[in-house]
């Protein structure tokens, strides 16, 4: 409970998101281990999501190419090629012809990718809490107790 707790304050403080489903492993900086039951191709493009949201990859940013992607997460060139489609079909990197892709720098997507991945947390984090039993009261109680919210 205590853990499920922080996660939802860490959404709620940083406005930022658990990607509940990217186990990684981080080694040295350059190794990666995937979640064997989801693409790889949409874990690499949640990571970039994620990476977007937080600011570590800022609006106009070049991604970093197909070749330098697949040596550091250790993958074919075609699944960062794949995860690449991914996000520029949502709009978040879009490609300069010869040059490479890059972030996009239309903030309206940005945000909308911030709000989605918020609401998905926070949906996630109620389900999870009501599986265990717990009612919005009793939470509500939690958040009241620890001053995230007012009464």
């Amino acid at each position: 409970m205590k853990n499920i707790l922080l996660i939802l304050i860490n959404v709620l403080e940083n406005k930022s998101f658990i990607l509940y489903y990217i186990t990684i492993t981080m080694t040295g900086g350059s190794f990666m281990e995937f979640n064997k039951r989801i693409p790889i191709y949409l874990q690499i493009s949640d990571l970039i999501s994620y990476q977007i949201i937080n600011g570590i990859l800022k609006s106009g940013d070049p991604v970093p190419s197909v070749r330098d992607a697949s040596s550091k997460y250790a993958v074919n060139p075609n699944t960062v090629l794949n995860a690449y489609k991914e996000l520029e079909m949502r709009g978040l990197i879009y490609t300069k012809r010869g040059i490479g892709f890059f972030i996009t720098e239309d903030k309206e997507v940005i945000e909308s990718l911030k709000n989605n991945k918020l609401k998905k947390s926070v949906d996630e984090f109620l389900d999870k809490i009501h599986k265990m039993g717990y009612s919005d009261y009793e939470l509500k109680n939690i958040l009241v107790e620890r001053g995230i919210i007012n009464e």
